[in-house]
């Protein structure tokens, strides 16, 4: 089960509000592969092979968007096998969202430092 998460600058008090975790329906591939770029899901496939239960870790995790200007859920999977690792796309605009995660600077205010509030759970 995933958490709805409020993110707040800790300096102009700007928030955003997104999904983090895993659902269960983000156990089977197939339900998964609308979050990455048409390239990146063949390289998904191609390691997954034949046998598309073989293991992977999918979450979405707080993420910046370089077009949108903020802070998003970030569709990402690791292939336990091999550790290779996607990054997937922003549901706003489709543009790929980049690497960094953690703790980037706010896109309002360009301080580093935010907080997260636990709003609510889904699934």
């Amino acid at each position: 089960m995933g958490q709805i998460k409020k993110i707040t600058c800790k300096y102009c008090t700007t928030s955003w509000e997104v999904a983090v975790g895993a659902g269960r329906a983000h156990c089977r591939v197939e339900n998964i592969l609308h979050f990455f770029r048409d390239d990146d899901q063949k390289k998904i496939l191609e390691t997954l092979g034949e046998n598309k239960k073989k293991g992977f870790n999918f979450q979405f995790i707080p993420g910046y968007c370089e077009d949108c200007k903020k802070i998003v859920s970030k569709p990402t999977i690791k292939i336990c096998e091999t550790g290779e690792e996607y990054t997937g796309i922003c549901n706003s605009c489709g543009t790929k969202l980049g690497t960094a995660c953690g703790n980037p600077e706010c896109p309002e205010c360009k301080k580093i430092g935010w907080q997260e509030t636990l709003e609510g759970f889904w699934d």
